[in-house]
């Protein structure tokens, strides 16, 4: 499969889980709502979620399809992820993507935020 298409299994799908690694080298999966966008994925995070402190860290990540608790049911492909400066435009674009994709259930969960909570973005690539 080529990097272009290592994510169109994800196409339709709700949620992917996200395993993020330790130092140790454990993986440590956790559930997403996600955008596609010319070949990458985006999601969003808590900016102090353990996740984003294991992708500063180690940007190689693995994801699959899952539901909403978590329950893989496709096959890992590898990636690499980044977290994105509040500044990159494409923060804009993967903000409307989930909008778009997630519509009343991601403005519910808006709405239900604590109001101090700093949110940040993910990328992640095809490695």
């Amino acid at each position: 499969m080529s990097d272009s298409g290592a994510f169109d299994a994800l196409e339709g799908e709700d949620y992917i889980s996200l395993a993020t690694f330790r130092r140790s080298g454990e993986a440590v999966p956790t559930a997403l709502w996600f955008a596609l966008h010319e070949g990458a994925l985006y999601a969003r995070s808590q900016a102090a979620a353990g996740k984003m402190k294991r992708i500063r860290n180690r940007g190689d990540v693995r994801i699959a399809v899952c539901d909403a608790a978590g329950n893989v049911s496709g096959e890992w492909t590898d990636g690499t992820a980044r977290i994105l400066d509040d500044s990159d435009p494409l923060v804009a674009t993967a903000d409307a993507l989930l909008d778009e994709k997630y519509g009343e259930r991601r403005r519910a969960l808006a709405r239900s935020r604590a109001p101090d909570v700093r949110l940040a973005w993910i990328e992640v690539r095809p490695a």
